[in-house]
């Protein structure tokens, strides 16, 4: 999941969302949970529990 940050840039560099308001939502939305996605998966990767807890709300 990490991995893509670098590639959904690479993407929005090489099509040209920044005319069509829906694409855009959509690649900022998508950018948006990739950034939620890496940060649980650094803090279960350095054991860091207590920040993803801290983070995210109780279910």
């Amino acid at each position: 999941m990490s991995d893509f940050l670098k590639t959904s840039f690479k993407t929005s560099i090489n099509s040209d969302i920044s005319n069509n308001e829906a694409s855009m939502t959509d690649y900022l939305s998508t950018l948006y949970a990739s950034l939620v996605m890496t940060s649980i998966k650094w803090c279960l990767e350095t054991d860091n529990y207590d920040e993803l807890e801290k983070k995210l709300p109780h279910f």
